[in-house]
């Protein structure tokens, strides 16, 4: 059943988000176990590197969902599972605020 409604996010958002980083996490390895593109390795990176940094397993352990806002991209982050994060990764200035806007209903 969460596969299912994850996937249905995950084509959502690659719709409305065009050319953000839609990506599925397991935080037992620091693994990718989905990735929209390959295209985007800038956005992956900066993930990788919020997660050594901050953790992400830290950042969402008082609620499930998380924003981390840089000067040029914005990470969203939804735990979809004990060990496992739902996440868009975008430039900030390239998105609409409608644009975020549809993607914050995913995340919160």
């Amino acid at each position: 059943m969460i596969i299912s409604n994850t996937h249905q996010v995950i084509d959502a958002l690659k719709k409305m988000v065009p050319g953000g980083f839609v990506f599925v996490m397991d935080t037992t390895d620091r693994s990718f176990v989905y990735k929209s593109s390959e295209d985007h390795k800038q956005y992956e990176q900066h993930v990788i590197s919020l997660d050594r940094v901050h953790g992400i397993d830290t950042l969402t352990k008082s609620t499930d969902f998380y924003t981390h806002e840089s000067d040029q991209s914005i990470v969203k982050l939804k735990r979809i599972g004990q060990n496992t994060f739902m996440g868009l990764c975008a430039s900030k200035h390239k998105l609409s605020e409608d644009q975020w806007s549809y993607a914050d209903g995913f995340f919160q």
